[in-house]
């Protein structure tokens, strides 16, 4: 016998092992469709156990029932605020000279202007011979304070930054907090204060 046969018998009786392989697997499935185990058509519907009382939509969200709607939009701003202040001031490169300060200047009070000032100056005289910097997210604010009457608030927002020296290859994750104290001017909330935790 040639190869060329042995080849030719070879792949026949795969083809055939392959089409009973198939119809036996066809047929056995058939078969369980037509007779499925454990079937429980007879189960009483009284019989179905259902928790007594069932969640609310609002399960485990804080409670807001007494804060008057103008209040719920003001802390709403005060966290988008929050927000947007921390992952500008937070983000910093030392090629761009803390452009990320001047960005948020909108943001600020008259006082916090001031800081940011003084601070630029203070770093004039850094080495900026290797590469420095910092990306900041917003993760989460929370309001520890919130006085309406006297126009102040604390918010706490919960970042995660990450840090690159010499190269921005490998950067350094981790998260840290920034407490902002806030007050309104002229109608609009402002960072007084920043302080990372």
């Amino acid at each position: 016998m040639t190869r060329r046969k042995k080849i030719i018998i070879g792949v026949i009786t795969v083809v055939i092992i392959g089409v009973i392989a198939a119809f036996l697997w066809w047929w056995f499935t058939r078969a369980n469709l037509n007779n499925p185990v454990n079937q429980n058509v007879n189960q009483n519907p009284s019989e179905i156990q259902v928790p007594a009382t069932l969640p609310t939509a609002s399960a485990g969200l804080p409670d807001t029932t007494g804060v008057p709607e103008e209040q719920k939009d003001s802390q709403a701003e005060l966290k988008a605020i929050a927000f947007t202040f921390a992952e500008r001031f937070g983000s910093y490169s030392n090629e761009v000279y803390f452009s990320n300060l001047d960005d948020s200047a909108d943001l600020m009070t008259a006082k916090m202007k001031a800081w940011v000032e003084n601070f630029k100056l203070s770093q004039r005289q850094a080495d900026n011979s290797e590469y420095y910097g910092v990306t900041t997210k917003a993760i989460a604010a929370e309001i520890s304070e919130f006085d309406q009457d006297f126009n102040r608030a604390e918010v706490i927002v919960s970042t995660q930054r990450s840090e690159s020296i010499v190269s921005t290859d490998n950067p350094r994750a981790f998260y840290q907090k920034l407490k902002l104290s806030m007050t309104q001017v002229d109608g609009a909330w402002k960072v007084d204060a920043a302080e990372w935790q």
